[in-house]
């Protein structure tokens, strides 16, 4: 199991170094002075925008001192708010980002903690809101190369069902961290499309818990309108 998870790891890795070595390779094949007189402000200022694609969503129920985790690989869909700057001849871009997401992120898990002690738990997710930093380089054509990281807050509403049918509720608000590279391309007027590739970092601290998150690589395709 654990060297499952190792080799899952392995190729999302080197999937995001191909694309990362793909995007640089691109970047300095151009010829420098055609990329500066073809660059404008296709990324500066206040943008919102539309995303949808795959994410790993995950919670957990506190039993017995024992973090119960359940995960899925579900489609997300996020509402997208955020404002960029241009600078050095229009070449480079950072900015920040809020997200807030919408998604049937609902989980079900049967556990078993022994022959005498068995629970099946509902997890029913609330909301789910980001917040992020990107930065990217813009080549020729204006097509904005970037990497970007979120810290991502989910929340969770938890109905734990013991054998004996009695019941007890839970608040979960799991934090960790979306991170990956992309790439967004101005098609009409102020409209962008845009592609991201990532990756999720879990932390459980200290607790003990019944089974490790398999992070799972996070995809999504969105639309960007440009103020």
């Amino acid at each position: 199991m654990l060297q499952n998870q190792i080799n899952h790891k392995g190729t999302i890795f080197k999937y995001l170094c191909l694309l990362f070595l793909i995007f640089t390779s691109s970047l300095f094949s151009q010829n420098s002075e055609k990329v500066k007189k073809s660059l404008n402000k296709s990324f500066n200022g206040l943008y919102f925008g539309l995303n949808t694609g795959k994410q790993t969503i995950f919670s957990g129920a506190f039993i017995n001192n024992i973090d119960v985790l359940a995960q899925d690989s579900k489609i997300t869909t996020e509402f997208i708010s955020g404002y960029r700057k241009q600078v050095f001849d229009n070449k480079i871009v950072f900015g920040g980002e809020i997200q807030i997401g919408l998604s049937d992120h609902n989980l079900m898990l049967d556990y078993i903690e022994n022959s005498n002690s068995q629970f099946n738990i509902d997890y029913t997710n609330k909301n789910q809101i980001s917040f992020g930093l990107n930065t990217g380089v813009v080549i020729s054509n204006n097509t904005l190369l970037f990497a970007y990281g979120y810290i991502v807050k989910s929340n969770f509403d938890i109905v734990i069902t013991e054998m004996n049918g009695s019941t007890f509720s839970q608040e979960d608000g799991q934090r960790f961290l979306r991170y990956g590279i992309g790439i967004e391309i101005p098609i009409y007027k102020s409209f962008n499309i845009k592609g991201t590739l990532g990756s999720t970092k879990i932390d459980h601290d200290d607790l003990q818990t019944n089974t490790k998150v398999d992070s799972e690589a996070n995809f999504a395709f969105g639309v960007i309108y440009q103020f």
